[in-house]
């Protein structure tokens, strides 16, 4: 039992370890606001925080198709502190962010604050300039 119990410790570690390792490709997300906010605060960084729920088709296409594009990541993961919030788990900030469509992407500053807010899918172009967009507004 002793064995089956380290193993199954073992095993979670690694899956909760690589929930935040993204691929070389791929931008790094952070499962929790206050941590990224915590983050972005040291890094002097902008928070890009994805909204999204686990059934939602467009935002199953963003992670495949623009999250993973290695542009796209590159220029996020330098200019921003990247969250990823399942809103139908986190009712409460799902509530305080009015999310109402998903995906809903938001672009905050350190302290959580709301610079800019898009809803629905974008591909990696568009993505991309809703980035650099948000941190040419805030310079």
């Amino acid at each position: 039992m002793k064995t089956f119990s380290a193993l199954l410790i073992s095993i979670l570690a690694v899956a909760t370890f690589s929930a935040y390792a993204p691929t070389e490709n791929e931008i790094k997300f952070y499962r929790n606001l206050e941590e990224a906010k915590k983050i972005a605060k040291e890094e002097n960084k902008m928070i890009f925080m994805d909204a999204y729920a686990s059934w939602c088709g467009p935002c199953k296409m963003m992670d495949k198709r623009v999250f993973s594009n290695s542009e796209v990541s590159e220029f996020f993961n330098e200019n921003f502190v990247s969250v990823k919030i399942d809103m139908d788990k986190d009712v409460r900030l799902r509530n305080a962010f009015k999310v109402r469509a998903y995906p809903t992407l938001f672009f905050l500053d350190s302290d959580g604050m709301v610079i800019s807010k898009k809803v629905g899918y974008h591909d990696a172009k568009d993505f991309l300039k809703l980035g650099q967009k948000a941190v040419e507004n805030a310079n």
